[in-house]
C-alpha cells in the first residue's frame, strides 16, 4: 500500500472511530392486543344490547361520524346519519330476541388503529316469521380522543356455511 493510500485508510478509521454514535429512535411499544380485545368486546356488549332494544340510535353511536357500513343486501350507509337510518329501518321490521358478536382476530395497525374478523348471530322475528341470520364481517375500528373505540369502517355478509 502506497504512503497516500495507508494515510486515507488511517483517516477513514479514525474518523469512523470517533463519530458520534448516531442515535436511533426507539419503536413505540406495540400495542396491546389483550387488553384492546377486551375493550373491543365491551363495545360489542353494548352494540348487542342496543340491538336487542331495537335503539338505532344508540347502535350508531358505536360509529366515528364518518364510518362507512356495508352489508350485504343493505345500500352502503356512509357517516353516522345514514347508519342511523339504516338500522332504524332494519329494527322497524325486526325484532330481535337474540344478539351475538363474536370478535375472533384482533390486530392492532397502531396504537389508535385496529382491525378485526368476527362473526354475528341473531334470533328473532319478521313481519311475524322466525328469523335466524349468520353472518361474518371484518371492521376497522378507531380510538377517539375520548379513549373509546368505534367502528370506522365494517363490512358484513351472510355466512353461507351456516344453514340453522
Amino acid at each position: 500500500m502506497t504512503g497516500r493510500r495507508l494515510k486515507l485508510a488511517g483517516l477513514v478509521a479514525f474518523t469512523a472511530c470517533n463519530a458520534p454514535a448516531v442515535e436511533t429512535a426507539a419503536a413505540p411499544p406495540a400495542p396491546d392486543t389483550a387488553a384492546i380485545r377486551t375493550e373491543l368486546q365491551a363495545l360489542s356488549d353494548r352494540t348487542e344490547a342496543s340491538y336487542l332494544a331495537g335503539d338505532a340510535a344508540a347502535v350508531a353511536a358505536t360509529y366515528a361520524d364518518s364510518a362507512i357500513a356495508e352489508f350485504q343486501g343493505f345500500p352502503t350507509a356512509i357517516g353516522r346519519p345514514a347508519i342511523e337510518s339504516s338500522y332504524a329501518q332494519y329494527f322497524a321490521a325486526n325484532q330481535l330476541k337474540v344478539a351475538e358478536i363474536t370478535i375472533g382476530s384482533v390486530s392492532p395497525t397502531s396504537p389508535a388503529t385496529v382491525t378485526a374478523l368476527g362473526t354475528y348471530h341473531s334470533f328473532g322475528e319478521s313481519a311475524g316469521k322466525p328469523l335466524h341470520q349468520w353472518w361474518r364481517y371484518v371492521a376497522a375500528y378507531e380510538k377517539g380522543a375520548d379513549g373509546q373505540w368505534k367502528f370506522s369502517y365494517i363490512m358484513a355478509f351472510v355466512d353461507s356455511s351456516r344453514t340453522e
